[in-house]
């Protein structure tokens, strides 16, 4: 085989490889990595939100952005579009009362949010509305 196929053939494995990559964010169903429905939820041995997603998403809960002088920016937790606080909040929501969660990166996170969401951001939905 001549250089210009093998180097041919080199760009196509990285250039293929680069985009399976690029799908992993999703789950073998589809969905994105980043959200869990009421249906996920259904079934678990879990009582709370934050037990779950210390088993099941454990990297959601941990602050993923910039180190402080004061330490990490925390993950911060919206119900409702309402911002409640830090993570220790989630032991308090129920998984029954859960229609969806989902975790926003930081980048997006500051996006959506603003200033102090270097941590991300876990977005949960209720069935019943504000808790």
């Amino acid at each position: 085989m001549s250089r210009s196929a093998t180097a041919f053939l080199a760009a196509l494995a990285i250039g293929l490889t680069a985009s399976c990559a690029a799908t992993t964010q999703q789950g073998s169903s589809g969905r994105s990595r980043n959200v869990l429905t009421a249906e996920d939820l259904q079934g678990q041995s879990e009582r709370n939100l934050y037990d779950l997603l210390a088993r099941m998403r454990p990297n959601w809960i941990r602050p993923q952005g910039a180190v402080l002088a004061t330490g990490t920016t925390p993950v911060l937790v919206y119900v409702n579009n309402v911002r409640m606080g830090g993570v220790a909040v989630l032991a308090d929501i129920r998984l029954d009362e859960v229609e969806q969660v989902r975790f926003v990166d930081a980048i997006d996170a500051t996006t959506r949010y603003g200033m102090n969401t270097d941590g991300g951001v876990i977005e949960v939905t209720t069935k019943r509305g504000p808790l």
